[in-house]
């Protein structure tokens, strides 16, 4: 149990460099995305959560978040006011992207809560 924990820590806390130099396995805009986990969160799971996969993700910058020392948050604009597409950096890979900004994201998609979350996340140049 605690050899798991920590292997799971680790896959969490893998820097963003791999996210960079990794091609996606998956390109998708950030509305379709959303729609995937409305439409049937179990598939979508089994589609874009798999371990260590990268996808990249299409959208439009709704809001930047830099309160966290920790990480910066980007949320996506997905057409619904109440979720959205929140891409985790590592402040030191954190894009300086405004409000408005057409983007394209590598990362990790840990799953659904309200929002869809993407971790070890890198912008696409």
């Amino acid at each position: 149990l605690v050899l798991g924990g920590v292997v799971a820590y680790y896959m969490y806390q893998k820097p963003a460099e791999k996210s960079v130099s990794d091609e996606p396995e998956l390109v998708i805009g950030a509305q379709e995305l959303l729609a995937a986990f409305q439409a049937d969160e179990t598939k979508a799971m089994a589609t874009y959560a798999r371990s260590e996969q990268v996808i990249q993700v299409i959208g439009t910058v709704r809001s930047v978040d830099r309160s966290d020392p920790a990480k910066v948050n980007v949320v996506l604009e997905t057409g619904d006011a109440l979720a959205g597409i929140t891409c985790e950096f590592e402040p030191a890979h954190a894009p300086d992207w405004k409000e408005g900004a057409n983007v394209k994201v590598n990362g990790v998609c840990a799953g659904v809560l309200m929002d869809v979350l993407l971790t070890r996340c890198a912008a696409v140049e």
